[in-house]
């Protein structure tokens, strides 16, 4: 199919070339990939969305002090037993203190939970660690990343809530420099997104692979695609007053979130 990357009626003469198995189109030169496939296959772009209740849950440990939580890091977890002790060994080495620690497994079936439970159990035994309440709380069904970070925020009691996916970690001064920067802010400021710097993996067909971004939040920034990373720190009332995060089949739930 040939395609015109312009503005406009097609050239008179692509109207002679009447060998190609599909009609000639234009489509304006800022679209995407996304939307010439879409108009090939005669179909919307367009994704499932849905508002997902969070399912049954039950809490699978709780530990708290009589101290206010000055911020919370949420974490879903979803068959993630292999990666999510790394990820909480970076909570626990965070400058910043009076942390609370939400996790919120999705039904996994493997041995997330009790790998949690256990690391959550093991942070009491330190007399120096950097939490005021500790959290774990088990989805009965599987119900999507949406719901279970929607989950998690509804659980915490910290005025800001930290972002963080079993399968990433945090820098020591992660948590603290960005709720530095936001308690020197006004009420008006929603979300501190940090940069994020990419490992890649050995082996993996996308080693080449970078989530690196330094754009700032600008509207006009978020037409072309997303340009922040889920791992950010949420105001938790912008959050409530987003009403959360949306199931989108695709994984697009981020994007939909920041817009």
């Amino acid at each position: 199919r040939l395609v015109h990357a312009a503005d406009g009626p097609l050239p008179e003469l692509w109207s002679r070339l009447a060998q190609v198995q599909a009609a000639p189109c234009s489509l304006p030169p800022s679209a995407a990939p996304a939307d010439l496939r879409a108009l090939h296959k005669g179909t919307p772009l367009s994704a499932l969305a849905q508002d997902r209740t969070s399912p049954t849950q039950e809490t699978a440990f709780h530990w708290c002090n009589d101290q206010a939580p000055a911020a919370a890091v949420v974490v879903s977890l979803f068959n993630y037993a292999d990666r999510i002790t790394a990820a909480l060994d970076s909570v626990a080495a965070q400058t910043s203190q009076q942390l609370e620690l939400i996790v919120v497994d999705d039904a996994s079936t493997d041995a997330g939970v009790e790998q949690v439970k256990a690391w959550m159990q093991a942070q009491l035994q330190n007399a120096d660690h950097c939490f005021v309440r500790l959290l774990l709380i088990s989805h009965q069904a599987n119900a999507g990343l949406a719901a279970a970070r929607n989950t998690a925020f509804r659980a915490a009691q910290a005025p800001w809530c930290f972002v963080l996916d079993a399968d990433n970690a945090l820098y020591p001064e992660a948590v603290e420099a960005c709720l530095g920067l936001a308690q020197r802010c006004g009420d008006g400021l929603a979300v501190v997104h940090p940069l994020l710097v990419v490992e890649a993996e050995p082996g993996r067909p996308d080693d080449a692979r970078s989530l690196v971004g330094t754009l700032s939040w600008l509207r006009e920034h978020f037409l072309e695609g997303n340009v922040v990373d889920a791992m950010a720190l949420v105001r938790r009332s912008a959050w409530e007053k987003a009403r959360g995060y949306t199931h989108i089949e695709g994984g697009w739930e981020d994007f939909d979130f920041w817009c």
